[in-house]
């Protein structure tokens, strides 16, 4: 994999950098915006927590990458200046990742409810009583039927 950068411009009223590059990944498949970073982060000297990458875009049938990466000065200024969904997929990518990993798992509670029935809960979810028909509805229930037998 070779990344190329196409074109490098500054933005001192943002304090970020704008880069255009370019992914040679012949044989294998697009690279990850993770890796994408680490590359970019050891040919611009910059560390990792202060990239983001904005577009990446590979043409079908193509081995080529091409997209746009922002390098800021702090990590404050990308924090106050980014999306929240695109700093999620820097950093914050690779313990996405590893929690998609683990299976999801089940937890079995027993709840004695009317039926004394056992409930299958997802991930400690809160169990809620079963409902319960008011007084009142049942009261009308029962005079409207006492009204049509005398009828």
């Amino acid at each position: 994999m070779e990344v190329n950068i196409v074109k490098d411009s500054e933005n001192p009223l943002l304090k970020r950098r704008r880069i255009e590059f370019e992914v040679d990944h012949f044989g294998a498949a697009t690279p990850s915006r993770l890796t994408l970073i680490k590359e970019l982060s050891s040919s611009l000297s910059v560390p990792e927590d202060r990239i983001t990458i904005t577009k990446m875009v590979t043409l079908h049938g193509t081995c080529k990458a091409s997209g746009v990466a922002r390098v800021y000065d702090s990590r404050d200024r990308l924090e106050e200046w980014e999306p929240e969904h695109l700093i999620g997929r820097t950093g914050a990518a690779e313990e996405q990742a590893e929690k998609k990993k683990e299976p999801e798992k089940l937890e079995e509670k027993v709840k004695e409810a009317e039926g004394g029935s056992v409930t299958e809960v997802k991930n400690s979810e809160i169990l809620k009583e079963p409902k319960k028909e008011k007084e009142g509805i049942e009261t009308v229930k029962s005079t409207k039927e006492e009204g049509r037998k005398d009828a």
